[in-house]
């Protein structure tokens, strides 16, 4: 039974999306873009369990990247995308968890595509409706 069973850190570890990766989808050029998960300690007893995120890429941003989760206590954690030019962008974020002597470490992909933000109007016809115009004098 004990083999079928997740350990602690493998529960806390589910709350992170590792198969599909993190997808931030389209964003725009300088506009950040925020995702997050919960963190939980399932834990009804014994100590905390500590976590560390790094990123390589600086258009990721983890928030916070380390601390600690006590028994029965959840953490909210962010990574923000932000991109200052159009293009796509694939990172990975590497996941550590550790309680006691126990670590274990996970890579997570991370991909996001930043686009300049574009207006396209049909030129066969521009209906402003009702326009309110100013006086003009002559």
């Amino acid at each position: 039974m004990k083999g079928t069973m997740l350990n602690s850190l493998d529960r806390v570890f589910e709350a992170i999306p590792f198969d599909n990766g993190l997808d931030f989808g389209y964003c725009c050029v300088a506009k950040e873009q925020v995702l997050s998960f919960t963190l939980t300690n399932h834990a009804t007893t014994g100590g905390s369990i500590r976590f560390n995120f790094e990123t390589a890429d600086n258009n990721f941003v983890v928030t916070p990247t380390q601390g600690a989760i006590a028994p029965r206590q959840k953490k909210e954690i962010s990574i923000a995308f932000n991109s200052t030019e159009a293009k796509v962008i694939i990172g990975t974020m590497i996941c550590r968890l550790a309680k006691g002597d126990e670590e274990k470490t996970r890579v997570l992909k991370m991909s996001a595509m930043s686009k300049y933000p574009f207006i396209t109007l049909n030129q066969d016809k521009i209906d402003f409706e009702s326009l309110l115009v100013g006086k003009v004098e002559q």
